[in-house]
């Protein structure tokens, strides 16, 4: 991340009073966002498959957004009750009471992160049991299984797998990964009985609902290769996995570490070996993350780079070809806000994909996240929307507004500095994202 580009963006924040009075009027009683921001790095957005207009997306910088309209406005939880990271995304279930979560916050002076889960629909989340998760084991990634929301899977002390079937009264470790590089969760697809988890050094299976797991035998993944992302689909009684490989990683990879791309394969269950499948994508663009609708074995999506901009690339038949759905020259199929191709900043502001989601019930409705944006689409792609602001008048597609107005729509996460009243009506405040 370039720093001095980073602290290039401004915004304005606007107060009202409750009065006219002289230099002691009363304190404002509302304050609103204008103008471009100053960006912040968003991860692990997540979609709710029973109800995709309910979204969340994660911040670096702690603010965890959750939003019910699609995207219109969003709210912040309360940070007593849940602080974000690289990967505090939300884990929807088929309860909508039920929802999990890793939590950033502190404890006791620790800064270690720790899995936690909502009983009234995220509007609370408790920290586990400390016998079933102790305050000093350190969680990474978590996925929850959306059919049975009392069963979730955990990495922790970058190299150990653990997964809890009681709702997190308690935890059992099921694998522990030795080396530099640790366990990396890529993924998790839950199909009952079958679960498929992709770690950084392979595909692990439990057909026993989690009791046991074992390393699959298939074949096809070059000796070395780093699994950096991991998903599955079953449709017409099969079910076909996907992941997306580079050179090397680490437990805690993001989306910046792009670089080294090696390839995209597929493997459906029943053959021996995974099938590269990177027909369509080419060379320059490094996709970093892999999705799919848990209900589509044909449709997949990758986000990652590509020449200096956030890519998506979509395959409709297996991986056999992928094609381009999110064209960022001339925004040919963006409705831009401030960031974009001849915009207020270019998309070398966003940059590449910090994270991405696929609603596991609609192969159509997507969300992508990176260094300052977010997009989603609703049409598999077709079109996508900024998510990240309200423009005063609403963008098209292609479009190219430089200097247009905007007004913050609750996802602005950046400090606010030199705070001036020019009289008791009007505040003029700057802002950045550092």
């Amino acid at each position: 991340m370039n720093f001095l580009k980073r602290m290039g963006a401004w915004g304005v924040v606007v107060g009202s009073v409750a009065g006219a009075g002289g230099a002691f009027a009363a304190p404002p009683v509302k304050f609103e966002s204008r103008g471009i921001g100053g960006g912040g790095a968003m991860y692990s957005p997540t979609i709710n498959p029973a109800d995709p207009k309910t979204m969340s997306v994660a911040c670096d910088m702690s603010p965890q957004f959750v939003t019910h309209d699609a995207g219109q406005r969003w709210e912040t939880l309360d940070f007593r009750q849940l602080q974000a990271g690289h990967d505090s995304a939300i884990r929807f279930t088929h309860d909508p009471k039920i929802l999990w979560a890793i939590n950033y916050a502190s404890k006791g002076g620790s800064d270690i992160a720790h899995p936690v889960k909502s009983v009234d629909g995220g509007k609370t989340f408790q920290r586990l049991d400390a016998a079933a998760w102790p305050d000093d084991r350190g969680a990474w990634v978590l996925y929850a299984d959306y059919a049975d929301p009392e069963r979730a899977i955990v990495s922790a002390e970058y190299r150990e797998m653990w997964i809890t079937s009681d709702g997190g009264k308690t935890f059992e470790k099921k694998l522990t990964l030795p080396g530099e590089a640790g366990l990396h969760l890529a993924g998790v697809f839950f199909d009952g009985n079958d679960i498929h988890v992709g770690l950084n050094d392979g595909l692990y299976q439990s057909h026993d609902g989690g009791k046991t797991f074992a390393r699959s035998e298939v074949t096809g993944l070059p000796p070395g290769q780093f699994v950096t992302s991991f998903a599955g689909a079953r449709s017409n009684g099969k079910t076909r996995l996907c992941c997306v490989t580079h050179q090397k990683g680490f437990c805690g990879i993001t989306g910046e570490e792009h670089g080294g791309f090696t390839g995209v394969w597929m493997l459906e269950i029943g053959q021996k070996q995974w099938i590269k499948k990177t027909n369509g994508i080419p060379a320059g663009v490094e996709p970093f993350f892999v999705r799919m609708a848990s209900n589509d074995i044909d449709t997949a999506y990758i986000a990652g780079a590509g020449n200096g901009a956030p890519t998506v690339y979509k395959t409709v038949n297996g991986g056999d070809a992928w094609m381009d759905v999110f064209q960022t020259a001339g925004n040919k199929n963006i409705a831009p806000a401030w960031a974009g191709d001849h915009g207020d900043v270019d998309w070398s502001w966003p940059e590449y994909a910090l994270g991405f989601d696929v609603c596991a019930s609609d192969k159509n409705r997507l969300l992508l996240t990176d260094l300052g944006c977010c997009h989603s689409s609703d049409d598999g792609g077709k079109t996508w929307r900024a998510l990240y602001t309200l423009p005063v008048q609403a963008h098209t597609v292609g479009s190219a507004p430089k200097g247009a107005g905007y007004l913050g729509n609750g996802m602005e996460v950046t400090s606010i500095w030199q705070m001036h009243w020019f009289d008791p009506m009007h505040l003029f405040a700057c802002a950045t994202d550092i």
